[in-house]
């Protein structure tokens, strides 16, 4: 087989083997998913939450069907086919010619009877319950499609979540590797001075411990970048199952708001704002409720109608169908009913009233929201700056020690603190970093603008 490719990778000449080589790394690399923007689109498009609020709102349309059929006609088709095995008797009494009644059984109906026919019913007034129910029907759709909005945040706001620790993690593990770097080479230079016996066997130590004590840092987190991918991986839900190869390093990202005052972000969130939509729709929902309730209490009109062939005979031979037709026009009024229906109008009128209230609660609840988060997003910034001095003060701090260690004017734990202070300097410099662009992000969400 061997031979064979060879032969053929020769025929190609060099250009073929370059195309070849392009084709091979194409397609590997269309097989990983290597930046932010594609794992979001494959989250919006396969994401298991994103298709079940998806079938929410297919379900929600179909309500509308089902409260516009409500005012329509019904018609529906019947038949019967009987036999009187064994026929009703009835026992009446009809005097005698001597004046004494005597009792009679008289028997009812045929053997064979045929029964089919039409059915037509139309509401003409139900107390406005069919186009409440229609007006219903459309806040569902309205209801499901911002419940879909929101899930689509959330996946968004997930996946930004998952991509940011995996970048975290990442820097991590590049800061721990340098660490890990410098204290071989640290190593290195005491075991040289313990060769020549300049340094204890206590100082040699020292150096081994403060070099072995980072592996199993790096192979933590290497372990949690591993849970991160497949945590990821499960909630996009890829059919290809592509490999997650996030590319770059964790940085900042832009703020949009950094020119906007708190008072017109957070108005920009309650005009906004998902979840206040969200209450308007139910609000509304409520009311029509309540008309339905109300309505219930008026006269109930309906008009029905019937065609209708029948026969019945003692042979089925004999069957001779004759037809009949039938209309008529149905009321009904409600005159007591224990008190339920005026029960049920101020329990309505009560939930309207609790409707309201939450929305405001809502308000209050976003604007506190949001003030935290701007907050949260100001404080963030500001230790990313002052972790950026404190990395580069922590890194000319070490070069220090380490120049002066080997110059024999600073000791073995100087170092090791030296280089403990630039890995602990990194590390929050690139935690400052996740907690800023996550609480940003959570800002964008509160305004509906992610």
């Amino acid at each position: 087989m061997k031979k064979y490719f060879s032969v053929w990778m020769k025929s190609i000449g060099s250009f073929g083997k370059l195309f070849f080589i392009i084709f091979i790394l194409t397609g590997y690399l269309s097989a990983q998913i290597t930046t932010l923007n594609e794992a979001e689109n494959l989250a919006r498009k396969y994401a298991l939450q994103l298709q079940i609020a998806e079938k929410g709102v297919k379900i929600a349309k179909f309500g509308i069907r089902d409260a516009i059929g409500n005012g329509l006609p019904s018609i529906s088709a019947y038949g019967q086919a009987t036999t009187n095995h064994e026929l009703a008797s009835m026992i009446i009494s009809m005097p005698g010619s001597d004046g004494i009644v005597r009792p009679m059984a008289l028997t009812m109906g045929s053997k064979y009877s045929n029964t089919a026919g039409l059915s037509l019913s139309q509401p003409l007034f139900t107390g406005g319950a069919v186009l409440a129910g229609y007006k219903i029907a459309k806040e569902g759709v309205v209801l499901s499609k911002i419940n879909q909005k929101m899930t689509i945040d959330n996946t968004v706001l997930t996946v930004r979540s998952f991509w940011y620790q995996y970048m975290l993690t990442n820097s991590l593990i590049e800061a721990t590797e340098q660490a890990l770097s410098s204290a071989k080479g640290n190593l290195e230079l005491v075991n040289k001075k313990y060769n020549a016996g300049s340094v204890s066997q206590f100082e040699l130590l020292q150096a081994k411990v403060s070099f072995e004590q980072l592996k199993p840092q790096i192979i933590q987190l290497k372990n949690q970048l591993k849970i991160i991918v497949t945590n990821l991986s499960a909630y996009l839900n890829d059919p290809d199952k592509r490999k997650i190869e996030p590319q770059g390093i964790l940085v900042m990202e832009n703020n949009p708001f950094e020119n906007t005052t708190l008072e017109n972000i957070i108005k920009t969130g309650e005009k906004n704002r998902l979840e206040l939509q969200l209450m308007v729709s139910q609000k509304k929902i409520l009311i029509q409720q309540r008309n339905i309730v109300m309505g219930q209490t008026l006269p109930m009109l309906s008009l029905s109608a019937d065609l209708r062939q029948q026969a019945q005979a003692e042979n089925k031979d004999d069957l001779d169908y004759l037809r009949s037709k039938s209309t008529s026009l149905n009321i009904s009024i409600p005159l007591f009913s224990g008190g339920r229906k005026i029960a049920s109008i101020q329990k309505s009128r009560v939930a309207i009233k609790e409707a309201e209230l939450q929305e405001k609660q809502t308000r209050t609840f976003i604007r506190t929201e949001i003030e935290s988060m701007y907050y949260k997003v100001e404080e963030a910034e500001k230790r990313i700056t002052a972790n950026a001095t404190l990395v580069e003060q922590a890194g000319e701090a070490l070069r220090l020690a380490e120049l002066m260690y080997e110059n024999g004017s600073s000791t073995q734990l100087d170092v090791q603190n030296a280089r403990s202070a630039v890995l602990q300097a990194k590390s929050a410099h690139y935690s400052a970093i996740f907690e800023y662009n996550m609480a940003l992000n959570q800002l964008k969400k509160s305004m509906n603008q992610l």
